[in-house]
């Protein structure tokens, strides 16, 4: 099974949806067509049944558009986002304030 469209095609139509400023992948799309007929049959879609169980097909489909899966990526750690959260101005100006009034309450204080 061939199709008509690749993997570069979608992405230039993904990212003019992400990206845009007004409605560029409207217009992307629209290009090609009043409908939407030549996107379903370029990616060998069907309106009404959507794409075909047979394994084969599914093979080439993962091999021409890649999988629908999304990386798994490491949390950031304790230490990272205690580093980050540092970096705020308004919770720096609070440490400081804290800090000198944990001073002056200890230099002052009567024993």
């Amino acid at each position: 099974m061939e199709f008509a469209l690749n993997r570069d095609d979608l992405i230039k139509i993904v990212s003019a949806a992400q990206e845009r400023s007004y409605a560029e992948e409207i217009e992307l799309l629209q290009q090609s067509g009043p409908t939407l007929d030549w996107l379903v049959s370029g990616v060998g879609s069907h309106h009404k049944d959507g794409i075909s169980n047979d394994e084969a097909a599914i093979a080439k489909r993962k091999q021409a558009f890649g999988d629908n899966i999304k990386p798994i990526t490491k949390p950031p750690g304790f230490f990272e986002l205690f580093c980050d959260a540092l970096s705020d101005f308004m919770l720096r100006v609070l440490l400081i304030a804290s800090a000198s009034s944990l001073i002056l309450e200890t230099a002052t204080a009567k024993p």
